[in-house]
Parts: C-alpha cells; structure tokens; sequence
C-alpha cells in the first residue's frame, strides 16, 4: 500500500495555546505529535506509516508572516474521539475537542524552526482535480488590495490535501534543507546599521542561509513604534527566533550596547548558551562598526562590505 503524503493546516493560535499549555518548553519539544481536525475527510484518507505535513500561518499582531512549515507527521493511529468506548487523547485542552486525532511516532516525526514554506507551496500538485495554490483569483485580489501575497493561504489549506504521486519529494527536500541549514539572527540597531543589514541578509539568504531580522518578522510601524503592539508579543516574537537560530550576528555599531531591544537580545543569547534541549548550539558573531567588542563571541569580524561579511560568515558556519 502506497503511503498517502497529507498536507493539513493548524492555526497559529492553536500553537500559542501550546505553549501556554507547556510553559517551560517549546512547541518543538513538548507539544504533542498529534494532529486533530473535525473533518471526516481526515479519518478517511490518514492510515498507518501515512505521512502528514502540518503547515500553519504565523501571526504577529495584525500581520501575517510567511506560511511556515510546522511538523512532519508519521501516522502510528487515528483515534475517532466521538466513537463508543474511546479513550480520549492525551493532548493539550485548547485541542481536546478534535474529533479525528492523527498520532505520530516520535522517531519519525519531528517539528521544524519557523521558516518560508511559500514558494514551495506553489510549486504542489494534489491528487484528483484539487487545483494548486498557484495563480489563485482569490490570492490574487489581495494580492491587488496591498494584501501580503499569501494572505489567501489559510483559506486553501483549511481542507485536508492529499499531495499528487511525486510533489512529496519537494517536501522532503525542502524539510531537509530547513532541518539542516544555518539560521542567523540579526542583532542590530535599524538607525546605525539598517542598510548593511539589509545587504548582508541578501547575500546569505542567496547562500541558502535562512535569516530571522525584524525587518521580515516585525513590521516597520511597530518597529518604529508607530503601533502600538503589547511588549510581551515583541519579547515573545524575539525569543522564539533566538530559540530557531543557530548563529546570532551582531552589527555592534556605537550604540549597540546600550540600546534596549539590541542589549536584550545580546543577553538572551547568551542564556540560550546553556539550553540542553537545544537541537543545535547558537554560536555568536560580533561585526564591529564603531562599538566595542563584549569579549564573549565565537567569531569577532572587522567593519566590511555586504560580500566581505557574508563571505566570512559562510566560511565561519562551515567549520561548525
């Protein structure tokens, strides 16, 4: 029997009830590997050794980022909670009322860092007649109203997809790549550094080198303060992209040290120097353009260009 590749959605806040639900760790470590969803459509199609991909769409306030690869799923079961004599799932209570739960295997499945599923997710064919997400009128007219060109996505992907023989190879390939590639932090001060920093996260995204700064994850109006976002959502949207990367790189500029998001960020680093669960170690760079170097990084680089710099970098993660 062929294995069936199932492309499912969850939403953001069901993933924020998960960490509220587990607040000592993260989703990667302690959420449940599970998935529910009240669709008949699910309890037909997911089997054993099945393979489910679970996609979600962040949010930050009123914005919504890239969709995001999420987990990937190997079914063991799929328990029918409605039917006679069923032991309810052990799974968080924001999820307790799902009807069909899809329970994985750990060993099999794992969860993924926050990253940019878009381009993939266009390039997907679905078994049948289920069109693509590619080329939607629907995406389109946002697209056209100054919407964000995947703001249309959670609507495709409320209905459970079974992917077409040969579109789970791109899946595959791009879990790999975002499994095993670097994830850089962007640590620097938008009035001394913003366009070197802009340059140098062009040259190593071209790389293949995922990079989280706020420019991409937190919009301009709340970076300047324009909108008014609860400080809390800031320290949480900062933490989880400290806890997803592998390198924090720092444009120590003359500033630097004493500006309140940059210090924070320097410090939280350093304490995720000794996270045990971490899957992988954060190592950190300083570029020093004008400030003083802290003494504690992993690699310190003299000012350069966008090319010199990446090209140092790159050089520096393929040692680790």
């Amino acid at each position: 029997m062929d294995t069936r590749h199932l492309l499912v959605y969850l939403s953001w806040e069901t993933i924020r009830h998960w960490k509220r639900d587990y607040p000592a760790g993260r989703v990667g470590d302690r959420a449940p590997y599970a998935y529910g969803s009240d669709q008949v459509r699910l309890g037909r199609l997911a089997r054993p050794e099945d393979v489910v991909w679970v996609l979600s769409a962040p949010r930050f306030a009123h914005y919504r980022l890239p969709p995001s690869l999420i987990a990937r799923l190997q079914v063991d079961c799929v328990v029918d909670q409605r039917a006679p004599g069923t032991i309810k799932v052990d799974i968080p209570q924001s999820s307790a009322l799902w009807r069909y739960v899809v329970l994985a295997g750990r060993e099999q499945s794992r969860y993924y860092p926050l990253n940019n599923a878009y381009p993939t997710l266009r390039s997907l064919t679905f078994a049948g007649a289920a069109p693509g997400l590619r080329d939607c009128p629907h995406c389109e007219r946002l697209a056209a109203q100054g919407r964000e060109l995947y703001a249309g996505l959670p609507a495709h992907l409320q209905t459970v997809r079974q992917l077409a023989p040969g579109a789970e190879l791109l899946m595959e390939d791009f879990a790999r790549a975002v499994a095993g590639g670097q994830v850089v932090f962007l640590s620097y001060r938008r009035s001394e550094a913003g366009p070197l920093a802009v340059a140098l996260v062009e040259r190593l995204t071209a790389q293949g080198v995922a990079c989280w700064w706020d420019h991409r994850m937190i919009p301009e109006s709340v970076a300047r303060g324009q909108f008014h976002v609860d400080k809390a959502l800031l320290e949480a949207a900062l933490d989880d992209g400290l806890r997803q990367s592998t390198w924090l790189v720092a444009l120590v500029t003359p500033t630097y040290a004493s500006g309140e998001w940059t210090a924070r960020e320097w410090r939280w680093a350093g304490e995720e120097l000794g996270n045990l669960r971490r899957a992988r170690p954060l190592r950190r760079a300083e570029v020093l353009l004008g400030g003083r170097a802290s003494g504690q990084a992993d690699l310190v680089l003299p000012a350069g260009s966008a090319d010199c710099l990446a090209t140092q970098l790159l050089a520096a993660m393929e040692k680790r």
